[in-house]
């Protein structure tokens, strides 16, 4: 996620740092299986669609390989709530965000 919507949060509310693979101004980047040994993120919230889930990565080596993966620290968090924005939203992504972290 870029800056907008679930990104907001993340990005300019809490101010975490956005990995170099995330867009400055788009809506999202999809990034390509190649790509991925570049995603060293320390984790990883993945918007939870059809086409992209986790059982369809997890055999696949280079997911394996991250960093976010090998910690137990990639999330799987609801499109509803990240690809939108406004205070419920914003708010059910802050407590996404924060039972990742904190635990």
């Amino acid at each position: 996620m870029g800056h907008v919507q679930g990104g907001e949060v993340l990005f300019d509310e809490l101010g975490v740092q956005p990995h170099s693979l995330t867009p400055a101004a788009e809506e999202w980047n999809t990034i390509s299986l190649e790509k991925l040994p570049d995603l060293s993120a320390d984790y990883v919230f993945l918007i939870k669609s059809e086409r992209h889930t986790i059982p369809k990565l997890e055999n696949n080596s280079l997911w394996k390989s991250l960093p976010a993966v090998r910690h137990n620290q990639v999330f799987e968090v609801e499109s509803g709530i990240w690809q939108y924005s406004g205070l419920l939203c914003n708010e059910l992504a802050l407590a996404d965000i924060m039972a990742a972290i904190v635990g």
